[in-house]
């Protein structure tokens, strides 16, 4: 999923200034319940969402 791309970019930062200045500081969305299972849980859906055959969820799958 593309739309996560800046948030895992911003914690793989977080975690190399911890590495370099030897700070504990975390970011707690990775930590949150809600996150995670929110996450997975729209995952599933497209995935369910794009293989039905009818309008206007044919246009998620692949073009072939």
């Amino acid at each position: 999923m593309v739309l996560t791309l800046p948030i895992l970019v911003y914690g793989l930062g977080i975690t190399i200034a911890n590495w370099i200045f030897g700070s504990t500081y975390r970011f707690m969305l990775f930590y949150s319940k809600l996150f995670i299972f929110g996450y997975f849980g729209i995952a599933v859906i497209y995935w369910v969402l794009r293989n039905l055959p009818f309008y206007p969820f044919n246009l998620l799958a692949p073009s072939s």
